[in-house]
């Protein structure tokens, strides 16, 4: 991932590239924009909440963070039918079987909460405008300013 975003972002300047744990990492230095995707919801709740203030620490006063992730639903038969769609598209996706297992293992250690609870804890660690931007089955963007 780290290749294809260098050979994306090639050429642009004001760009960092850092490869260690987020949440232990000492950044040493503010951002304007902080982007995050398809990773918290490994954290579990408790870590979220913290990882949240962490970052509205290292923006900058306007900055600004985005979140591309997975969430539930807060009903559990939405969450149901959600699932369910997944996977049907995982099923008809043309993966192998070795790729779908991975798939379905990488599931097991998803810990996503509700798009309103990571509201509420953006707004806690001192995020405003916090807003969803999109929302398609699991798959959400959130983002919120310093």
């Amino acid at each position: 991932m780290m290749t294809q975003a260098k050979r994306r972002f090639d050429g642009l300047e004001r760009f960092e590239y850092i490869m260690d744990d987020y949440t232990s990492h000492a950044f040493g230095r503010r951002f304007d924009l902080v982007v995050s995707s398809l990773s918290i919801h490994h954290l579990d709740d408790t870590e979220k909440m913290a990882f949240y203030k962490k970052v509205h620490d290292l923006l900058n006063d306007k900055g600004v963070f985005v979140n591309g992730d997975q969430f539930i639903s807060r009903s559990a038969a939405n969450e149901e039918r959600i699932q369910k769609k997944w996977i049907e598209g995982i099923e008809k996706s043309g993966l192998g079987p070795f790729e779908k297992k991975q798939a379905y293992e990488r599931m097991k250690i998803d810990r996503p909460a509700t798009v309103e609870n990571n509201i509420k804890w953006l707004e806690e660690a001192g995020f405003t405008d916090v807003e969803l931007l999109y929302k398609y089955g699991p798959f959400g963007v959130i983002c919120g300013s310093k």
